[in-house]
């Protein structure tokens, strides 16, 4: 009776073994899963508070400036990762490339180098333009754009 019980007692942990191993292959590419929708869940929210808004928009001939602030209630970057990985400028939907832009964090109420909501960014951009209407697009990062309209 002896041998007898602890077989049983063997067979019954290894078929206990296998299936919560069973169990967490399952349920392991489940909760995988769902961290993937949390990454996404958060990346939308991200964007959802992040809000840009187009102050100003000068023109002196070769030389277009805008002041932009982030309204919404998400900072945007670092000012030194901006330039080349957070704004891009489109000038009747032309892309500027960055290498003909400069960023100025004008307000710093908080962390010098961090664009917070109620901060504003002064955009000096090299650019001729012909006389007339143009519309200025402004994205950032996440792809929250703001457009504004101006004349030259």
């Amino acid at each position: 009776m002896g041998y007898a019980t602890i077989v049983l007692w063997l067979g019954v942990f290894v078929i206990a073994v296998s299936s919560i191993m069973t169990l967490c292959i399952i349920f392991g590419d489940y909760v995988s899963g769902l961290h993937g929708v949390y990454d996404y869940e958060k990346e939308v929210g991200e964007t959802d508070r992040t809000e840009i808004d187009i102050k100003n928009v000068t023109y002196i001939p070769g030389i277009l400036n805008m002041t932009i602030k982030n309204t919404g209630s998400e900072l945007i970057r670092k000012t030194s990762d901006l330039k080349k990985e957070c704004i891009d400028i489109f000038i009747d939907d032309e892309w500027l490339p960055h290498e003909n832009f400069s960023i100025t964090l004008l307000n710093t109420s908080h962390d010098p180098l961090l664009w917070n909501p109620g901060e504003y960014v002064l955009l000096n951009a090299s650019k001729t333009l012909n006389s007339g209407n143009h519309v200025i697009s402004v994205v950032v990062c996440n792809g929250v754009k703001d457009s504004e309209t101006f004349g030259t």
